[in-house]
């Protein structure tokens, strides 16, 4: 049975304090990232849920000199191992992440963007998941590389750039990154884009990973990625990030859903 999110609550059930930058830098905003609740058929057997999210790009608190701050995915990893040790989620162990990029911000909170290591974040989800896939963000970096060369893949560790993992019954591809020409980090020409995602998808993954997904009406994405997607038979659920979206699922109109998680935490668990 093909994955499908059935259903989404309206709400969240849950929030995690955070800080970040504002837009422009006009100063830090303390908002509170959002933990929602989706159901799924089509998860294996044995899988407890998927926990899925992007773009964490804040810190624990602003009251701490900069060196003490810590990056809010640890918090974010954190939570969840809280929240199903109180029996609001499944067993973490039982459960798998999806990582859709961009898990580093500047300590100072004084400007946006950066680039920086998140293989520590990748760690605090490793420590406590059956396993972790996920791909690059354009403010990311792994043992010092804006690429994902050298952080490779183990038992439980799936970094994804051109490529897929089968996991647990679920195939999941992935592509890192931007599309784009520019010659700054995790950017990719349309061309060599298309040239990866061809086979990807003709292979009918499960779950398709971008950092930057496609361009729905008037919510923002690239249009190259509508063009791959539009006419497949068997569309994947697409996980991205990247550009905040003011709910998390929407569908394309070739019937591919999207699962946006840009500064928030969606779990998805069986129907």
């Amino acid at each position: 049975m093909p994955l499908h999110i059935d259903s989404i609550d309206d709400d969240p059930f849950h929030y995690l304090p955070a800080v970040h930058t504002a837009p422009g830098a006009r100063g830090v905003l303390h908002t509170p990232i959002p933990f929602w609740r989706a159901r799924a058929s089509g998860l294996p057997e044995g899988l407890g849920a998927l926990v899925v999210t992007s773009d964490l790009q804040a810190y624990d608190t602003d009251a701490v000199p900069p060196p003490e701050r810590e990056l809010i995915g640890h918090g974010v990893a954190r939570e969840l191992d809280a929240l199903a040790r109180a029996g609001e989620l499944p067993p973490l162990i039982t459960c798998g992440a999806l990582l859709a990029g961009d898990l580093y911000a500047i300590p100072t909170l004084d400007k946006r963007g950066g680039l920086g290591d998140v293989d520590a974040v990748w760690d605090s989800f490793l420590e406590r998941f059956r396993w972790v896939a996920g791909v690059g963000g354009n403010h990311d970096s792994f043992s010092g590389l804006p690429d994902l060369s050298r952080f490779s893949k183990t038992t439980a560790r799936h970094p994804l750039d051109g490529d897929a993992s089968e996991l647990g019954g679920l195939e999941i591809a992935g592509i890192s990154g931007l599309i784009g020409s520019s010659r700054r980090p995790w950017r990719r020409r349309p061309d060599d884009w298309r040239r990866l995602a061809a086979p990807l998808l003709a292979s009918c993954p499960d779950v398709f990973i971008l950092h930057e997904g496609p361009r729905i009406d008037d919510l923002p994405g690239n249009q190259v990625v509508n063009d791959a997607l539009d006419g497949l038979e068997h569309p994947p659920l697409v996980v991205c990030g990247h550009s905040h979206w003011p709910a998390p699922l929407s569908t394309t109109r070739g019937g591919a859903q999207v699962l946006n998680v840009d500064f928030r935490v969606v779990v998805i668990e069986p129907a």
